[in-house]
């Protein structure tokens, strides 16, 4: 790991990659109101280490997240052309961390693993929206038109760390420090979308839309888009499109900044694409522009920022082939490439190749292909380039399991050529990057469907 000056740690070792997920979906119809509640929770332990310092093999839960949330919403008409719908939703975000591992006691002055650096924190979010909106369709044209509410506030945010405030030495107890964002943080925003589709004659379709969000803590944004649509026929179809999307800072990236602000990240995107289709063949493709302005990144041990503006050309490739209603082939290549400064960790190609047989009317294979290049790695990071990776993925469905209606058994083997997979760790972490799966590995499941 990231241990340096000779301090100790528990590298070489096991990571702590513990973890459980519930969720529950409750949807309630009443005529044309719908009610819809749903929770999930995740649990984990902190795998490589929050500062990739490796934690202690304890294989613990140290990590808890969870979402509620309840939505009511009901469509109406106000006459022939023009109808809608309106929706209330309150959501809450949890996290919490308990006994989060921060570093060994000698690195913060302490004298053995007894005194060694923990914390505990809690965040909890609140989300209110009323959205409403309206489509009226007269003529040629069909106009959309939604205005959005919403008002985030932060409920709790709280830390405690074994350290002492004053000295920041290793302490008995645990001492209450600055939370990931303010307690008092809340934010609040209006949001009003306007489209137009025009179908300009029966084949050719005009898309104009405007989007403008207005934050009382950052500030307001416009996002244009048009797009037209030509159905030469129905096997060829040809698109344009130009549009800009942002994204606002969180509440979390606005209070960790290293800067007295931070700007929303911007994409602007001009895309040119063409779809074949037809009964047994489909292919997309799709050829674009983008340039990417103020990215927000983590800077490890620093904060967050606006890291600049970056450009570039990419290509997608799809298709999906139908033969004798025995085999479907999936395909998919993506190309990107930068015009200037790369963005680091980008990959220049992504391949996947799938292919499912009906071996009988009830029993199908299924075998997966993806591969990524190699990725150049941050600027100031000696290590090489990240390796190429592929991986290859084998299942079998067996529908109406144990003659059954309704009953589904899946059976696969994830990684089958028993590659050694990883994902790129930052500069002066752990050198052999993060490796996620050290093998093949099986995996069955069981579904019932009534």
């Amino acid at each position: 790991d990231r241990t340096t000056g000779g301090d100790p740690g528990y590298a070489p070792g096991p990571i702590n990659n513990k973890r459980d997920f519930v969720s529950a979906i409750v949807d309630l119809n009443f005529g044309d109101l719908n009610a819809l509640f749903q929770f999930q929770q995740s649990n984990r332990g902190d795998h490589f280490g929050t500062n990739n310092l490796l934690p202690p093999d304890e294989k613990q839960t140290v990590i808890s997240e969870s979402l509620v949330s309840a939505t009511l919403s009901k469509p109406f008409s106000l006459g022939d052309s023009l109808a809608g719908e309106w929706s209330f939703s309150a959501l809450q975000n949890s996290s919490e961390k308990n006994e989060l591992f921060l570093g060994v006691a000698e690195a913060f002055g302490g004298l053995g693993n007894e005194d060694d650096i923990y914390a505990d924190s809690d965040l909890v979010e609140q989300r209110l929206e009323a959205k409403v909106n309206l489509e009226y369709e007269v003529s040629a044209h069909k106009f959309f038109t939604e205005l959005s509410i919403a008002d985030i506030s932060v409920d709790e945010s709280e830390q405690f760390i074994n350290l002492d405030p004053v000295t920041t030495l290793p302490s008995p107890t645990f001492n209450e420090f600055e939370g990931p964002v303010e307690e008092s943080e809340e934010r609040s925003s209006i949001s009003i979308v306007l489209q137009d589709e025009y179908r300009i004659y029966e084949r050719l379709t005009l898309t104009t839309g405007l989007r403008y969000d207005d934050y009382e803590d950052i500030g307001s944004n416009l996002s244009p888009r048009i797009a037209l649509v030509w159905r030469r026929s129905d096997r060829h179809i040809f698109k344009t499109q130009l549009a800009r999307s942002f994204r606002p800072p969180s509440l979390i990236e606005t209070g960790g900044s290293i800067e007295s602000s931070i700007d929303p990240e911007i994409n602007d995107t001009l895309e040119f694409g063409y779809i074949y289709h037809d009964p047994e063949l489909v292919l997309r493709n799709t050829l674009y522009y983008t340039r990417l302005d103020d990215l927000i990144v983590f800077v490890d041990s620093i904060g967050y920022e606006n890291s600049g503006s970056f450009e570039l050309l990419g290509y997608e490739f799809e298709v999906e082939k139908s033969i004798a209603n025995r085999w479907n082939l999936v395909g998919g290549l993506s190309l990107q490439d930068y015009v200037d400064d790369e963005l680091p960790g980008s990959a220049p190609w992504m391949l996947k190749l799938g292919t499912e047989f009906r071996m009988l009317p009830l029993t199908s294979l299924h075998l997966q292909v993806n591969a990524v290049s190699s990725r150049e790695r941050a600027e100031g990071d000696s290590r090489s380039d990240f390796e190429q990776t592929s991986q290859a993925d084998f299942s079998l469905r067996r529908q109406s399991f144990l003659d059954v209606d309704g009953l589904d058994l899946r059976l696969g083997i994830h990684n089958l050529l028993d590659e050694r997979l990883k994902h790129p760790a930052p500069a002066d972490s752990y050198p052999g990057d993060y490796p996620y799966s050290d093998g093949a590995m099986f995996w069955a499941q069981i579904i019932y469907q009534p």
